[in-house]
């Protein structure tokens, strides 16, 4: 029996039948991306940004909690000609898999005991990608829990140990974005 969670999420995405864009922060800043290498689209939902990591060239996995989002992304992936390695995972339930990745992504998702994980999960040299809604976003769309919502620059603090290549916090639409490197 899927969670609820689990549930909710299949139900949101068991209409979708396009693509998506990969987010905002990872389409701007291609640039950084390694030539190869192993790619995590955590929290991947319908896979935007694991679709766009595979087209880079990266070995591409994509973790999420819908039965549905995953078998979604692996038709896209499969038009496009890409392979990408899904695995449903409940990120708030089991126990983050050992792997190492060069590049991680991380979009409209917020657990923050996560990263920790996240953080040990990059090689040395690895890059974190991360965009998702901030405090001032709430009656703007997107979640009203402050749960699941960033304070002011706390991408920033999380993530101290890692160098930043760049951060911006907009006002519209109230979206964090972040970019950093693991130290080599």
């Amino acid at each position: 029996m899927a969670s609820v969670a689990a549930q909710k999420w299949d139900k949101r995405f068991a209409g979708a039948d396009s693509a998506p864009k990969a987010a905002k922060v990872l389409q701007d800043h291609t640039a950084f991306l390694p030539k190869y290498g192993n790619a995590l689209d955590l929290a991947c939902g319908l896979g935007g940004n694991a679709l766009l990591l595979a087209n880079r060239g990266l070995n591409t996995s994509a973790w999420d909690i819908s039965a549905t989002g995953l078998a979604k992304l692996q038709h896209f992936a499969g038009q496009q000609g890409l392979r990408i390695n899904t695995q449903q995972i409940d990120l708030e339930a089991d126990s983050f898999p050992a792997q190492k990745f060069d590049v991680i992504t991380v979009s409209h998702y917020l657990y923050r005991p996560l990263f920790p994980a996240l953080i040990s999960a990059l090689n040395k040299g690895g890059l974190v990608f991360y965009q998702t809604f901030t405090n001032s976003n709430t009656g703007k769309g997107g979640p009203s829990n402050p749960a699941f919502l960033l304070s002011d620059n706390e991408l920033l603090e999380v993530f101290s140990s890692l160098e930043t290549l760049f951060y911006q916090q907009d006002d519209s639409p109230n979206m964090a974005y972040y970019i950093g490197r693991k130290p080599a």
